[in-house]
Parts: C-alpha cells; sequence; structure tokens
C-alpha cells in the first residue's frame, strides 16, 4: 500500500501525507502537511490519530451530501488545525493555523500563522478509502 495523501483545494492548497504503514503505535500516523498559499508556504510535521482522521473523512462526506456542517483536522500536538465549514450553495470555507518554533541563542521563539482560503477542489477520497481497507 502506498501513503495516504489527500489534498484540500487546487493551486493553491493543503496537502497531507502520511505514511499507511506505521511503527508502533498503530494508532498515530507521523507525516507532513504542505501548505501552499500566497500569504503562507509551510511545510509543518503532523501527527494524527487513526480516529481524528476517520472523523475528519466521515464530516467532509457529510458535508459534501447535505451542504452544511463543519469539519476539522487537528494535530496531536496543536501545532497545525484545518477547520473548515460548507455552506448551502457548496462553497467550501477553509483555515489552516500553524505554529512552531524557532531556535535561536539565546532564546527560542514560537512563531503561529494562519490564512483562510475558498476552495471547489478537494481529492481526499482515495485516502479515505485506504484507511477504511486498513481498518477492514
Amino acid at each position: 500500500m502506498g501513503k495516504l495523501q489527500f489534498q484540500i483545494g487546487d493551486s493553491e492548497h493543503v496537502r497531507i501525507v502520511l505514511p499507511s504503514k506505521q511503527h508502533g503505535n498503530r494508532e498515530l500516523f507521523i507525516g507532513k502537511a504542505m501548505v501552499r498559499m500566497s500569504g503562507l508556504n509551510t511545510t509543518q510535521e503532523v501527527m494524527i490519530t487513526r480516529s481524528n482522521l476517520r472523523r475528519f473523512f466521515d464530516q467532509l462526506d457529510k458535508a459534501h451530501k447535505t451542504l452544511k456542517g463543519a469539519f476539522q483536522l487537528e494535530s496531536t500536538d496543536s501545532r497545525f488545525k484545518l477547520k473548515g465549514s460548507v455552506n448551502r450553495k457548496g462553497a467550501f470555507q477553509f483555515e489552516v493555523v500553524c505554529t512552531g518554533l524557532h531556535f535561536t541563542h539565546p532564546e527560542n521563539t514560537e512563531w503561529s500563522a494562519s490564512i483562510s482560503f475558498a476552495c471547489g477542489g478537494m481529492d481526499y477520497q482515495q485516502a479515505a478509502s485506504m484507511l477504511k481497507m486498513e481498518e477492514g
């Protein structure tokens, strides 16, 4: 099996890449979130639980079907958050929040950045299917 990966957005996007095989803790995926926006361009390490990922995909599916609802995916260390909602017209709105540490001497600086964006393109169904197959 390949990697669990999905993308929210098109040219400006958030892409999550997680290994499909975990070593040790089968509940935790450790991978990367790449944010490529005109106002924020960063790659974050993410630690996402299997149950949180499953809940996120279920929330996205429900939002697609009903054209209402909210959804959220968060790294266990809270350094990456992807939140979103959809309106009755099918317009999806997302917010990405990334935080990190910049190690300098004599101080360490914590930073935080967030950006909101609207999108119509999402490519997550294959990752959701892979996750279900792995669990079944």
